[in-house]
């Protein structure tokens, strides 16, 4: 069934695709419902999870194709329930681990009890992982749904939340570093862009570690989209931040989407820094130096 569901996203035919992820479905249910108490149980409902987010994200690219205008409603509603199917079904691995966890309160001696501890780590990390997800999918929920509408607004407000609780728990980890970068996006999604920036800051005022270079860079773009919007118009501050990191930019992060799209903001806020600083004086030298910049970066990833 993993084998099935790993090789699924090779599949360009929507149709085979589908197919494949039925019969992987059909395994993971026939196994779980086999095998009630069988230790693996709990990881089989976390790749049934997984397939059905595979399953939505697929219907909701698909919503969003020009071939597929006139079914983008239905694709979305498909979509949709899917992510929530997905999300129930994650709750309940979650559920399961959480109780595993609690049966194996206390100290354990790392000179005898190397594998009970093993076992341990490897739930605390599949349970940490299920909250990640579980916050995710309703996050991507609230893509299925129209801007605006209460529903949406309940679902990034829940998800939100939930990052929140992540990064207080784990902040010293990459995942609680992660979790505060979505809740940052939630609220920039809510258009609650000064709320957005102070969840970003908190990530891109943290002191430079290669561990969460890659994070950085992800929540650098979400500021740099909000520093541009019309409500905000920080032009000098996108430009400052945007050129130290590019400045900083590997040749392995290059053709990263992240990156690709880091610098196709900073030539939009050179360019909008520019045609602000000529209506205020046009003889200042940073104009033409942004005019230039703009007009480098646009052509680097043209």
């Amino acid at each position: 069934a993993v084998t099935l569901i790993q090789g699924s996203p090779t599949i360009a035919n929507h149709e085979v695709r589908g197919k494949q992820l039925d019969r992987a479905e059909a395994f993971i249910k026939e196994f779980v419902a086999k095998n009630a108490q069988h230790p693996l149980k709990v990881k089989a409902n976390s790749q049934l999870g997984n397939l059905l987010q595979l399953r939505a994200s697929s219907n909701v690219k698909r919503a969003n194709t020009p071939a597929q205008r006139s079914r983008k409603t239905e694709l979305l509603a498909a979509g949709r329930k899917h992510y929530l199917e997905s999300h129930k079904v994650f709750m309940i691995s979650k559920e399961a681990i959480k109780k595993q966890l609690e049966g194996m309160k206390g100290a354990l001696d790392p000179k005898t009890q190397q594998k009970e501890i093993a076992v341990r780590n490897e739930l605390r990390k599949d349970y940490l992982q299920l909250q990640l997800l579980g916050a995710l999918i309703l996050e991507e929920t609230a893509d299925t749904l129209e801007p605006g509408t209460a529903e949406y607004k309940k679902y990034l407000n829940d998800a939100a939340k939930q990052f929140d609780e992540i990064y207080t728990k784990y902040r010293s980890l990459n995942a609680g570093v992660y979790s505060r970068v979505y809740q940052g996006r939630c609220y920039k999604k809510l258009g609650q862009l000064k709320e957005a920036l102070g969840y970003l800051n908190e990530i891109l005022t943290q002191p430079d570690n290669p561990a969460f270079r890659e994070v950085k860079t992800t929540a650098l773009v979400l500021a740099m989209e909000c520093w541009l919007h019309e409500s905000q118009e920080k032009y000098a501050q996108a430009v400052a931040q945007g050129d130290e990191w590019v400045e900083d930019m590997r040749p392995n992060e290059t053709n990263h989407p992240d990156w690709l799209q880091l610098r196709l903001l900073l030539a939009d806020a050179h360019r909008l820094y520019a045609a602000k600083l000529k209506g205020e004086n046009p003889r200042d030298k940073q104009v033409r130096r942004s005019e230039i910049q703009a007009r480098r970066l646009a052509r680097d990833v043209a």
